[in-house]
């Protein structure tokens, strides 16, 4: 298996604090979790990564999955008044009428933080536990422990943990694994991140437990270009004490800073063979309209696959579509189309597989996006599903820029959104008082939003370019 497929299986037990986990109904679960090892998971984030709290504007409620054009399951959500998630219910559809099978329930503490979450399982007429999830924090704030427990016979048994130990200068995190043996803890796995200097994720370091002492496991290293683009990750594995290569991916860019080429290599008869390539185009926007998953064959890169990808002139995506390359040629796979709201949420999709050279309604997988929301939900095994929104904006304080642009919350935490910016090419600055450029990124997404929780509390300048406007705006950080 490949290493980076290791990581990504093992961070996603590491880090099981919004994932669902009801295997029986698995149209419901994030098939693509991504998880980010960056500066603002290892310091920040591992506050942010156990709280609930939603800052942002539009969330679903209800999410309906549909097979042949029969509702089947759906899931629904409910807020409480500061707009944290409380309780997700999952649903099957049985004799024309809605039936509970499980459901999600999320605790807080005076700040906000979730400190809970209790899965739990309905059969008629009682909910029953399944297990729980419990986090504690630190004096600063940062997850220092993720503990889960299961039910059985009555009560909570310890089932795993995971503890975490972070250096004075943030920079560096050791996690450790365990289950308990039904007296103790048995460690397996303990992971060391670290960042450069830059605040980049530079190192992480997997060991496991033999049961005396820890013997490294494998290893990922990073590196990046003077502008801080990832060009180099190198995965290790060890043998007999001895760091070996396994694999490693070369990143190329273009003039924008964008992803252009991401090959992948192994390491074979003590040399890097090249095996896979993806390769990305963006239109004038900015926006990745396909990607292409080459084969090494012969010594010659052969396309394999590729995804394409269109938007609507607010830059929405209301349709995907998947393809095969058969002699010489791109012959479609299946496609998924999308409606949304006024207000850029995705109300509907429907999945299509090409059957016989027509588009045939049929399960398949579905993306869902919606405005504010730091991911993409990936729902499979459906035809069509439609969602519901709830929206926050009043408990949201909004200010006035102009008089078309809209910044708000101010003051905040956590995040910065900004309701609509008439041009294609947006640039957002942020910088302290004393001028000093902060971050910089890029907007085409309407209403946007900016992550703003790694900084520090005080006074800060938010500026707009774009080819008519320049706007500058002072905001409050909490």
């Amino acid at each position: 298996m490949k290493l980076s497929l290791m990581i990504v299986l093992f961070l996603n037990s590491l880090f099981q604090l919004s994932a669902q986990s009801w295997d029986i109904k698995p149209a419901f679960e994030n098939k693509m979790r991504h998880v980010s090892l960056g500066q603002n998971l290892l310091k920040h984030n591992f506050q942010q990564f156990a709280n609930q709290s939603l800052n942002s504007v539009w969330e679903w409620d209800t999410l309906t999955l549909f097979k042949a054009g029969i509702p089947f399951q759906r899931s629904v959500q409910t807020f409480n008044d500061q707009f944290q998630l409380t309780q997700k219910v999952f649903e099957e559809r049985i004799n024309q009428s809605w039936n509970p099978f499980g459901r999600l329930q999320f605790g807080y503490d005076s700040e906000g933080r979730l400190i809970t979450k209790t899965e739990q399982s309905y059969s008629y007429p009682d909910w029953s536990n399944t297990s729980r999830t419990n986090y504690v924090f630190n004096i600063s704030g940062d997850v220092e422990l993720v503990q889960t427990d299961h039910w059985e016979s009555g009560q909570w048994i310890p089932y795993s943990r995971n503890s975490r130990e972070y250096s004075p200068s943030g920079m560096e995190v050791t996690i450790i694994n365990a289950y308990w043996d039904g007296t103790e803890w048995d460690p397996t796995l303990k992971t060391l991140l670290l960042l450069n200097i830059a605040g980049n994720d530079s190192l992480i370091t997997i060991t496991e437990w033999n049961g005396t002492v820890w013997q490294n496991y494998f290893r990922f290293s990073h590196f990046y270009d003077s502008l801080g683009l990832r060009v180099l990750s190198m995965d290790e594995i060890a043998e007999n004490g001895t760091w070996m290569y396994d694999s490693r991916d070369l990143y190329t860019y273009d003039s924008a800073g964008q992803l252009v080429n991401q090959i992948y290599e192994n390491w074979a008869e003590n040399e890097w063979t090249p095996e896979e390539m993806r390769s990305y185009e963006y239109d004038d926007r900015g926006k990745q309209y396909s990607t292409t998953l080459f084969s090494r064959i012969n010594n010659n890169w052969i396309p394999t696959d590729r995804s394409l990808m269109f938007y609507d002139h607010e830059s929405r995506l209301y349709s995907h579509q998947y393809e095969h390359w058969t002699d010489g040629t791109w012959v479609p796979w299946q496609k998924g189309n999308y409606t949304f709201d006024a207000y850029g949420n995705s109300v509907s999709g429907d999945s299509w597989i090409w059957e016989q050279g027509a588009w045939v309604n049929a399960a398949g997988l579905l993306l869902m996006s919606y405005n504010y929301s730091s991911s993409i939900l990936y729902l499979d095994n459906l035809d069509h599903y439609e969602a519901s929104y709830v929206s926050n904006t009043e408990n949201i304080d909004v200010t006035a820029l102009d008089n078309e642009i809209l910044v708000y919350p101010n003051p905040t935490e956590n995040i910065l959104c900004i309701n609509q910016i008439n041009a294609f090419h947006v640039t957002v600055l942020i910088s302290d008082q004393m001028g000093r450029l902060i971050t910089k990124t890029s907007m085409d997404k309407w209403p946007g939003c900016i992550n703003v929780s790694m900084l520090k509390p005080g006074v800060y300048l938010l500026q707009i370019n774009t080819s008519t406007l320049v706007s500058s705006y002072k905001f409050i950080k909490k």
